[in-house]
């Protein structure tokens, strides 16, 4: 069956409402059945249970053949009303009939009589339904007194029908009617249906209860008694107990609601119903009357108790409804009250804030900085501040509220627009532009807006300072700071506008002018000096050259000159005036300081009309300048650009050949003096150069260090290297050379130690060879580096020793364990006693500090010898191996005759 919730407002399903409108009706559909599946098996389970209730009934009575309560068409009552399609209903009716008769046929009726009174609690139930229908609507909910009362009338009009057709057909079988058996029945019927169809509407209908929520313990208290009293009173027949039930069933009424009262008057039934199907006679104890018989006295008794208590339950439901609704009603009221008592203070608030807002906001507006003033639609006055009286003060007194707007310039001859444009009428203006206004020797801007009345807010703002500022920071946006030369910017401009007077035959020089030896000022000195030293070399370029010259700053000690010239000559006249001028000393905190200057000369069109072309060609001359010895000039010429571009396109090639490891190394090996054995090899890089061929390494290392890719390439050359050396004999090194660059890099350790992990070469078979030149760069950190290079087990060479300025402080700092001795000394052995002496100085140094050395550059046998005799440990050089591929080495090393014929 359909169980809907009957709690909700409002009470009537809106699908019952428009399909079942509140009329009198045969409520049965009697075409074809249209059932679905779940609704086919409830149907039939009610049928079910409606048979069984209906045989219990009927099987388990008194003596006279009639029940003190007929369950079984309240049941079926309740069905009806649950659900929504009368096919459903005629569903309902008709398998209860089928059950109906069934149970009858089992209590030992005839087939007809079955028939008969299956047909009679039919119609039984439908008149009970339509009368309901007629009065409510569906789904129908014990709801109030009004509700209570319609059950009522349609359960005993049904159950009188129901009677008066029972005894009607029991005359045909019998000759009299028992008036006793047919009031029995019915009572019977009417308890039926008062006892069960409203605890089954309010058990299903889930409806909302509004009574105080009792406690368990007083719930199934009050309930127990009411099936614990009855028992004992039936079975002790102690008619007393009658009198308690009544009071139970008011307190259950009054503290549980309907719905338990309901329940209570279920369980006082089934109890009844329960005893007399055990043999016990409820109404033994109950002296029949001529009138009523025992069991009818129980059963007014009850149905009056029933009834009684119902009607109780639903009144006082009711008043607890009302007393709710009323409850509502209050509080909704009283928050409604203290909503517009809130609103009320809030307006009363915000009128007491609006005030204080209009007080704040005169006094804000008139301790404005800015003038201001207010029109309405009508160019009349609202409202001004003090500032606009004081700064049309002559008006001040036409001033007034009401009064009509007055033109300043009308009344201000001295007043007018920056742009000298005439002041139109703010009546013609729906809103004006911003606008600048000249007045009492100040600068005033305009700015209006239109209200959304049709009124006018002007502000007169005093800018002068912001036009002083505006004006100082273009002068600092086009001239240097601290020399208040023109700027790069300002210089830029200048060669753009000279470069379209070339067709008049007037032509352009820039000199590009840089101090020589200015860090050493700054450093010795203090940026201070250097500044004041920046200053005067300002001034003595501007009282050297011609007001129509330009001479700008171009930063740092970079500084411009541009004059004009008819031939480059006279540019190189004008760079020999500056650097005379330069080149006396400067007094700066009382020492005489020179520093002289490199110039660098383009001139136009001769060499360039483009502005920054002539950048780049008088660039190129300062720095050929500084090449050839500073404290000069020199004039752009067409092979600096050649060299220049030549040179880039070699830095290009080199980032190429680095990036793709196009760079092969080469191994000279070096010869035990002792052994005449080889004992290790220098790892050389080479390289195949595009267009030129083979390069040795002076080619590229210094331009790789320049374009800063020296650091990726020593440790690529590391890395081969070490990988290379794996393969040789045990006793055999490898020596790499390594740049200044490189061991100033933070992760010069770091790439050692990943080689020597790669590689998976011992640590004492590398040797790491560094110039002496090298290490002074900064010998502190150098050593530092070192020593932690040698503490991972890596020899540390000095190469090319001899060469420096400071070898004997480099030994005495740097952790070495071998000297190389320059080829430069070798070479002279033969013919140079001096050399001679030197060697064996070296040689002699070498042994006291316990330094190995090697001779390089050795390719003669009297070399050898020369260098074996003053007590060198090892060699190298063309007269035993010239530097090979890797393949060619290690071919040599494992091919002993080969290398021994060879030191031979």
């Amino acid at each position: 069956m359909n169980r809907e919730n009957t709690d909700k407002t409002p009470e009537v399903d809106p699908m019952s409402q428009s399909s079942e409108p509140r009329r009198l009706f045969f409520p049965l559909d009697l075409g074809a059945f249209d059932l679905h599946g779940h609704e086919l098996r409830e149907i039939v389970g009610t049928a079910v249970v409606f048979g069984i209730i209906a045989y219990l009934s009927m099987a388990f009575t008194p003596s006279d053949g009639v029940a003190i309560v007929s369950p079984s068409n309240g049941i079926l009552l309740a069905a009806l009303l649950f659900v929504r399609r009368p096919s459903s209903r005629t569903a309902i009716i008709a398998f209860s009939m089928i059950a109906d008769v069934i149970a009858n046929a089992t209590t030992h009726h005839t087939l007809l009589t079955s028939i008969g009174l299956s047909l009679i609690d039919g119609l039984e139930i439908i008149i009970a339904f339509s009368i309901l229908k007629s009065r409510e609507r569906l789904p129908f909910q014990f709801k109030g007194i009004p509700s209570l009362l319609s059950f009522s009338v349609a359960v005993f009009a049904a159950s009188a029908a129901a009677a008066i057709l029972a005894g009607t057909v029991h005359s045909f079988s019998q000759k009299a009617v028992d008036a006793h058996s047919l009031f029995s029945l019915f009572a019977a019927h009417l308890l039926g249906f008062f006892t069960v169809t409203p605890a089954l509407i309010r058990f299903l209908g889930r409806s909302k209860t509004i009574h105080p929520t009792p406690s368990s313990y007083e719930r199934f208290g009050l309930l127990g008694l009411l099936v614990f009293l009855p028992v004992i009173m039936i079975v002790t027949s102690q008619s007393p107990f009658g009198f308690v039930i009544l009071p139970i069933l008011v307190a259950v009424a009054y503290r549980l609601g309907p719905k338990d009262t309901s329940t209570a008057v279920l369980l006082l039934s089934g109890t009844v119903l329960i005893c007399s199907a055990l043999g016990y006679d409820p109404s033994a104890n109950i002296a029949p009357t001529s009138l009523l018989s025992g069991p009818l006295i129980l059963q007014l008794r009850i149905l009056t108790t029933i009834f009684t208590v119902m009607l109780l339950a639903e009144t006082i439901a009711s008043q607890a409804r009302l007393r709710a609704q009323l409850s509502a009603e209050l509080a909704r009221r009283s928050k409604l009250n203290c909503h517009l008592k809130s609103q009320e203070e809030t307006l009363t608030l915000q009128k007491a804030e609006l005030e204080r807002a209009h007080n704040r906001l005169r006094e804000a507006i008139d301790i404005l900085p800015e003038g201001m003033v207010i029109l309405d639609a009508d160019n009349r006055y609202v409202a001004w501040n003090r500032r606009y009286a004081e700064i049309y003060s002559q008006t001040a007194d036409l001033l007034s509220v009401g009064g009509n707007f007055i033109l300043e310039n009308a009344h201000h001859p001295e007043a007018r627009r920056i742009d000298d444009a005439s002041l139109a009428d703010k009546s013609l203006r729906a809103s004006s532009d911003p606008r600048e206004q000249f007045l009492d020797g100040r600068y005033y801007l305009v700015e209006e807006k239109r209200t959304s009345e049709g009124g006018l807010i002007s502000l007169q703002i005093d800018i002068t300072d912001i036009k002083k500022r505006e004006s100082s920071a273009v002068y600092m946006a086009r001239h240097d700071a601290l020399t208040s030369l023109p700027n790069r910017h300002v210089l830029t401009e200048r060669m753009h506008a000279a470069t379209t007077c070339e067709h008049r035959g007037e032509g352009m020089a820039l000199l590009l002018l840089d101090l020589d030896n200015f860090k050493t000022v700054n450093d010795t000195l203090g940026h201070a000096a250097g500044d004041e030293l920046l200053q005067a070399v300002a001034d003595r370029l501007r009282n050297a050259l011609r007001e129509s010259d330009t001479v700008a700053r171009l930063g740092g000690d970079e500084f411009a000159v541009l004059v004009k010239v008819s031939q480059p000559e006279t540019a190189g006249a004008t760079a020999a005036r500056v650097l005379n001028v330069l080149k006396n000393p400067v007094r700066i905190g009382g020492k005489d300081v020179v520093c002289s200057a490199s110039i660098g000369i383009a001139v136009t069109p001769d060499h360039s009309s483009e502005a920054i072309e002539l950048f780049r060609l008088a660039d190129l001359a300062l720095y050929a300048a500084k090449e050839t010895g500073r404290g000069t000039y020199r004039i752009f010429e067409p092979e600096l650009d050649i060299k220049f571009k030549a040179k880039a396109q070699l830095e290009t090639e080199v980032r190429e050949a680095i990036l793709g490891k196009q760079f092969e190394i080469h191994y000279q090996l070096i010869t035990s003096l002792s052994t005449l054995k080889p004992i290790g090899a220098e790892a050389l890089v080479r390289w195949s150069h595009p267009r030129q061929g083979s390069a040795s390494a002076a080619d590229f290392i210094m331009i790789a260090e320049e374009i800063g890719l020296i650091s990726e390439l020593g440790a690529e050359i590391l890395r081969r290297a070490c990988l290379e050396a794996v393969t040789w004999p045990d006793e055999m090194s490898v020596s790499v050379n390594v740049t200044a660059t490189e061991l100033e890099a933070d992760n010069f350790i770091d790439t050692v130690k990943c080689a020597l992990a790669d590689s998976r070469l011992a640590a004492d078979r590398l040797i790491i060879e560094v110039t002496e030149s090298t290490v002074m760069k900064d010998v502190e950190r150098s050593a530092r580096v070192l020593r932690n290079i040698r503490e991972l087990g890596v020899e540390v060479a000095m190469d090319d020793f001899g060469t420096g300025y400071s070898s004997l402080g480099s030994l005495a700092k740097v952790p070495f364990q071998r000297i190389k001795i320059d080829r430069s000394f070798v070479r002279d052995l033969a013919a140079s006693p001096e050399a001679r002496a030197i060697l064996a100085t070296i040689v002699d140094l070498a042994k006291t500090l316990g330094m190995a050395t090697t001779a390089e550059g050795i390719e003669t046998a009297e070399q050898l010898s020369i260098v074996k005799n003053y007590g060198c440990t090892s060699v190298q050089g063309y007269l035993f191996h010239r530097p090979q591929p890797a393949e060619q080495v290690r071919a040599l090393l494992w091919n002993p005759c080969d290398t021994e014929q060879n030191a031979a």
